[in-house]
């Protein structure tokens, strides 16, 4: 009888990665308040619309309407970085 050692291995995938956003512009005051200034914005619009509805979401569903503010409003304002390729 012969003994067989078997070793698992993680796959490594090299899928596409999302966007990143280029959060280093909030170090810049200006821009820093007005991506402050857009999400009070949002999220005041947002209160607005969730108090005309009686509708109670579920705590999955608010948490995509905020996602999805946040990620609106950091690509208006601060838009996606650049990609640097390594020399």
């Amino acid at each position: 009888m012969a003994n067989i050692k078997l070793k698992l291995r993680k796959v490594k995938r090299q899928g596409q990665r999302g966007k990143q956003l280029d959060i280093g512009k909030l170090k810049c005051q200006n821009i820093n308040k007005e991506f402050v200034l857009e999400l009070r914005n949002r999220f005041g619009a947002l209160g607005t619309l969730a108090d005309s509805t009686d509708e109670d979401p579920d705590i999955h569903t608010k948490w995509e309407t905020i996602k999805n503010t946040y990620v609106e409003a950091a690509t208006k304002i601060l838009g996606y970085r650049d990609k640097k390729n390594k020399e």
